[in-house]
Order: structure tokens, then sequence, then C-alpha cells
């Protein structure tokens, strides 16, 4: 077993000095680039330009989310804040039944 482990100690060097050795910086910059000519495609739909124009009829007006996911999300949050609630209260009465007895433990050495 101590063999094995000892023989994997160098190769796992040597990947790790492969990522961790820069590459020349010749090879860095090469960037290929093709001689084509890229073409612009126009959009199907007028783009607004500001908002103080009126929708048009074509763009779909967002609604409100439904109300099972408002009712979840309001259950969850309800939920955490009640968990660390507890959590805080916990640590509260722990530090104080702690104190507690440390003032018997004072009292019972006198």
């Amino acid at each position: 077993m101590r063999k094995s482990i000892l023989a994997l100690i160098p190769s796992l060097l040597a990947i790790t000095l492969a990522f961790i050795s820069p590459l020349p910086i010749d090879e860095v910059a090469k960037v290929s680039v093709s001689n084509a000519i890229l073409s612009a495609q126009a959009t199907p739909s007028a783009i607004p330009t500001s908002s103080f124009e009126t929708q048009s009829a074509e763009t779909p007006v967002r609604g409100r989310p439904p109300l099972s996911l408002t009712l979840i999300l309001l259950g969850l949050c309800c939920f955490f804040l009640l968990f660390i609630g507890i959590l805080i209260l916990g640590f509260v009465v722990r530090r104080q039944s702690i104190k507690e007895l440390k003032k018997d433990q004072e009292s019972n050495s006198r």
C-alpha cells in the first residue's frame, strides 16, 4: 500500500506542475480570425428606445405571479424566521442555564 502511494506522488507532482506553470506568451497570444465579413440581421420587431412610448398591442403585459407561489414563498420565509428564532432562543436559554450551574457549583464549593 505504501509503495503504491509513494509511486503516485511523482505523477501527481507532474500534473500539478503542468497546471501551475504559465504558458509561453506566444501560445497565449494566438487568436484565429476568419476573413468572413460579419452580417447583421434585422430584428423582426421594433426595439423600444424610450420609456415614454406606450406599449403596442403585440407586447405582452407582465402579470402578477401565481398566488400559490406567493403563499409558498411567504410560508418558507415564516419557517426560516421561526427556525432562526428557535436557534437564538436555544442559545440564550443554554447560556442562562450554564450561568446558573456555575453559580450553584460556586455556592456548593464554599
